[in-house]
């Protein structure tokens, strides 16, 4: 099997300094794995056609001479597998395969590095759902050196026992098992550990059918029509709970996030935070009035909803976003109670009730759920369908609205 490679600087990322880290990427059977190999260039010191640091860098010659090692480890990781008659991958060349770095690298230590990295990079939520599954794996075993090959299937099986014992529910721990699968296969491609001991080809995450989150039509009508006293939590967490069923659903973390520029004429387009899609949705008059209750553009307000502030960071933004969505789910529940409704109600209701309402309506599943943003029907013909057009959708959810209102 062919290996190739080539150096180069990393420059995806933008820097305060022209200074780029230098790395390999080696190439097999079209698989590709990039190798730090912990050297920082300026750009003008990096001779692209001869692959070479230029004369012109004080050390010029001790990192040409570690990019010469580099690539021989390389090489010869490559024939030494070739002896062996067997199929292997690119992430066997590292030349860091069986170092003094990759051995001293625990689970622990990489999850935390991984985390810090979201969190510069602003992916705030990434990181704390790592954190969450990290802080629950590191509390079971009570130490911070647990090795990648350590975590095995009766490890694994041994830790969701723990959970489950301790009265968490099946799905709530597939999340968290979900995130060290996603970590493990993070250090797998960053060449800290081995494919050999991956640990989840055997063990399977558990899940169980979640709770059926619809309502009937009457029984949003009793949610909706349910007196509150303005302005006061109650009378908030019932406005979202409507805003969302009329917006078709929309995740209230991205309704919080609205800005003015959101609303462009009689539509509310915005990208959903979660999968970046972009939604367009008719501004029912019912959400308008909504709204209004808050918008005022002479006001020149930095969001839709007083929830977020201008000045909020990523980590404030997601921590206020999730103690606004924990204060809508308690007291949509305590006015769903004194709907007499025997449910466990939360902000979840609006998005599963809107899809219900527009089956009953006799719409397809298909319509439903590109209306929603999901991927529908087949994945390979759902690539050469057509999407619905805007006014089909905005068709439906009149009627869906409708159907509660009339």
């Amino acid at each position: 099997m062919a290996v190739t490679y080539k150096l180069f600087l990393d420059q995806r990322r933008k820097r305060n300094t022209n200074e780029y880290p230098l790395k390999v990427r080696v190439t097999l059977n079209r698989k590709h794995k990039e190798i730090p190999l912990n050297v920082v260039l300026n750009a003008n010191h990096w001779d692209e056609e001869k692959q070479r640091v230029k004369p012109s860098h004080p050390n010029v010659n001790l990192i040409n001479k570690k990019i010469t090692k580099t690539l021989s480890e390389i090489q010869a990781n490559a024939l030494k597998l070739d002896d062996t008659d067997k199929v292997y991958s690119v992430n066997e060349l590292s030349p860091t395969n069986g170092s003094k770095e990759q051995t001293n690298t625990t689970f622990l230590s990489y999850a935390n590095k991984l985390i810090d990295d979201l969190r510069s990079v602003g992916r705030v939520g990434n990181a704390i759902s790592y954190g969450c599954a990290v802080a629950k794996l590191k509390k079971y075993c009570n130490n911070d050196g647990i090795r990648f090959e350590s975590i095995d299937y009766n490890f694994l099986e041994n830790f969701t026992n723990s959970m489950l014992q301790g009265g968490m529910k099946i799905n709530a721990v597939g999340v968290y098992m979900r995130e060290i699968r996603a970590i493990y296969n993070k250090a797998i491609k960053a060449g800290i550990v081995e494919q050999k001991y991956y640990p989840f080809s055997n063990y399977k995450i558990k899940t169980s059918k979640t709770i059926n989150r619809r309502l009937a039509v009457d029984d949003l009508k009793k949610i909706f029509e349910y007196k509150t006293e303005p302005n006061t939590i109650w009378w908030h967490s019932q406005n979202y709970f409507l805003l969302s069923f009329c917006l078709i659903g929309i995740n209230l973390t991205d309704l919080f996030l609205l800005k003015p520029e959101n609303l462009i004429g009689d539509r509310v387009v915005f990208k959903r935070s979660k999968t970046k899609k972009i939604y367009s949705i008719h501004l029912h008059e019912k959400a308008r009035v909504i709204l209004n209750l808050y918008y005022h553009a002479e006001n020149k307000p930095y969001y839709l909803l007083p929830v977020l502030s201008e000045e909020d960071t990523p980590l404030t933004i997601k921590k206020k976003a999730q103690q606004a969505i924990k204060n809508t789910n308690k007291y949509i529940g305590k006015i769903a109670e004194g709907c007499k409704l025997n449910e466990d109600i939360t902000s979840y209701f609006a998005r599963y009730s809107w899809a219900n309402t527009c089956k009953s309506l006799g719409y397809s599943k298909d319509l439903i759920a590109e209306a929603l943003g999901h991927e529908y029907g087949n994945k390979v013909t759902g690539i050469y369908l057509d999407h619905y057009d805007n006014a089909v959708i905005d068709e439906a959810n009149e009627k869906v609205i409708a159907a509660v209102f009339s």
